[in-house]
């Protein structure tokens, strides 16, 4: 039977507007109706939400969830076992749900974990939100993420390692452009692997089945090779130096020429802000790199960079129930609006994702959706209070 939800307010997510007394019909995985309460559909359940805001559910675009998000993620992920690991991955799965986040873009993890929990998900055997996997990593040899990764280097190495992906079901590829601070001796500035690398990674992908690429990027050289080479989405996009972070404008020039997104993954550890020592990392990050990765991420919002929203939830102190915190911070920090903040992790992501099924309430549209209380056009932080998820047309909470 259908089911119609109505409330105070209704936000599709395709327009900078709230929809009053609104409704959204779901029949099974489908969303059949969204508009005025006064106008929808008569047979079936109704469900009144009342003082909420009904808008779709959230896309959280970057998350590992076979990380433990601990002090010492490396060395909790090198001494889980394989059971560990799909345990960890399962209770991060619900934890994203719980909060609202109805889809992820899981961003590496080794097949044999990620691939089954997108399985479990899709077949309704645990809560969870719907995973969109890569699967392994593309990674030199002791790269960056080695541990779970796919070492490749040479070309022909890459375009092999990309077609198995494709065999083992990976829904689209990931690379690390750059080394990272959670791999020892690896240079997040330094590219790990050349723009003609990169092109063939794309190439590959596209040729077996038009997969999307995704490339982990901090360092400058990085993302100026991932942009030429035609990935899809460029993950930090840090505009690290060996001297520091610094704005480069012809990697952003770059970017924006070849309709990259950037997911900034901005809010990694702002749980952990004001309760780590002064001379931990994390501290150091957010009193001196993170105000210059804001200020150049405020030049490509007004450049006309497109943003999807990811937490990497997993990793050091970056828990999978705080998403919102990116979604926040693109308002307080960087300067979108409301609604522009928002569609970074509702429409903007499905169009990055290439799935047109998902981001927005619209009828034919897969039923996703959330109520929070309050209005979030009008306050960002109402994102935090979400009272209803419906997932997959099923009732969540």
């Amino acid at each position: 039977m259908p089911i119609t939800y109505t409330a105070d307010r209704l936000y599709t997510a395709l327009e900078d507007r709230i929809i009053a007394h609104g409704a959204v019909t779901v029949d099974g995985e489908t969303i059949t109706y969204v508009g005025s309460s006064a106008d929808a559909p008569t047979d079936g359940e109704r469900v009144t939400l009342g003082d909420r805001t009904l808008m779709p559910g959230l896309i959280d675009m970057h998350v590992h969830l076979t990380f433990s998000a601990s002090e010492d993620v490396l060395t909790d992920y090198l001494n889980d076992s394989d059971t560990m690991r799909l345990v960890r991955g399962v209770e991060n799965a619900r934890r994203a749900l719980m909060s609202g986040v109805t889809t992820v873009r899981e961003c590496g993890g080794r097949n044999e974990h990620v691939f089954v929990l997108r399985e479990a998900s899709a077949r309704g055997i645990i809560p969870a939100p719907r995973i969109i996997a890569a699967g392994g990593s593309i990674t030199t040899t002791g790269g960056h993420c080695w541990f779970f990764g796919l070492e490749a280097d040479s070309e022909e190495e890459l375009r092999k390692t990309v077609r198995g992906q494709v065999k083992a079901g990976a829904d689209y590829i990931k690379v690390m452009a750059t080394g990272g601070a959670l791999t020892p001796r690896t240079n997040p500035s330094a590219p790990q692997y050349s723009e003609q690398q990169l092109r063939a990674i794309v190439e590959e992908a596209t040729r077996m089945g038009g997969l999307r690429v995704s490339a982990h990027c901090h360092g400058t050289a990085g993302v100026l090779n991932a942009a030429r080479a035609g990935v899809t989405t460029i993950e930090h996009c840090s505009f690290q130096t060996p001297t520091g972070i610094v704005y480069d404008e012809e990697a952003a020039q770059a970017v924006h020429s070849a309709g990259c997104y950037v997911c900034p993954t901005l809010a990694i550890a702002e749980r952990a802000r004001g309760t780590v020592p002064d001379d931990h990392p994390l501290a150091h990050y957010r009193r001196i790199m993170f105000p210059l990765r804001v200020a150049n991420l405020r030049r490509l919002h007004a450049m006309g960079v497109p943003f999807v929203s990811g937490s990497d939830a997993g990793v050091t102190l970056t828990p999978f129930e705080d998403f919102v915190y990116n979604i926040t911070l693109l308002v307080e920090e960087v300067g979108l609006s409301n609604h522009q903040a928002i569609q970074t992790a509702t429409t903007t992501a499905a169009q990055a994702l290439g799935r047109t099924d998902l981001g927005s309430l619209q009828a034919g549209r897969a039923a996703d959706l959330i109520a929070v209380r309050g209005n979030p056009l009008d306050h960002i932080q109402a994102l935090w209070d979400v009272e209803a998820i419906i997932a997959r047309g099923q009732r969540v909470r």
